[in-house]
């Protein structure tokens, strides 16, 4: 009788333990899942952004028609990316190094420095940035713990039993990050990078 009980107690807390890895393994994937509709959310106000700027620069600087195609074209195809984490990143680092070289060469239009459009344009890029920034740390700590807890005993069971797979940090291009400076300098000792 007392091993029957034992067999049964060693059932119920099997099972107890399941459902709790279960759970553990939900509340992970969900807040991975929420962390990147964050990211992506950034991501779209950032591409709203683009076109009010392309304007701009089109009518100081029309005839620098190379540059603002590339920043078009390099927001169309992020704006359209629908595939991994590596995917967006690969297409954001794109138009960020786009941005980049955009306001580099507005930088020597002195009719930037005065113009309040262009220059607020670029602040909420630069926020939008940071933004983004933040939200992937978010992202990729969210997607630690859930790997985690994929791969580790004995959740690792539980897991492969419910079709739990691993899932793709999103890297960014760290020393790119900051697409739109407000301050070149600035943003060079933040990140550490070159102009």
């Amino acid at each position: 009788m007392i091993a029957a009980y034992s067999v049964i107690g060693l059932l119920g807390f099997a099972v107890i333990w399941a459902v709790v890895a279960y759970n553990g393994l939900v509340e992970a994937r969900v807040k991975k899942d929420k962390a990147w509709h964050e990211i992506s959310a950034r991501m779209k106000r950032r591409y709203n952004l683009i076109p009010i700027l392309v304007e701009t620069v089109k009518r100081h600087a029309g005839y620098e028609r190379e540059i603002i195609e590339n920043v078009v074209l390099a927001r169309n195809m992020a704006a359209t990316t629908n595939g991994s984490p590596a995917a967006q990143a690969a297409a954001e680092n794109r138009l960020t190094e786009s941005l980049r070289l955009l306001f580099a060469v507005a930088e020597t239009y002195p009719e930037f420095k005065d113009n309040q459009v262009y220059m607020g344009i670029q602040a909420q890029l630069a926020e939008e940035a940071e933004h983004i920034h933040e939200a992937q740390a978010r992202y990729n700590d969210a997607v630690r713990s859930l790997n985690d807890k994929i791969d580790t005993f004995p959740s690792s069971h539980v897991a492969d039993m419910f079709g739990f797979e691993a899932s793709e940090s999103f890297d960014l291009d760290e020393g790119k990050q900051a697409s739109a400076p407000a301050a070149p300098m600035a943003m060079m000792l933040k990140f550490g990078g070159s102009w």
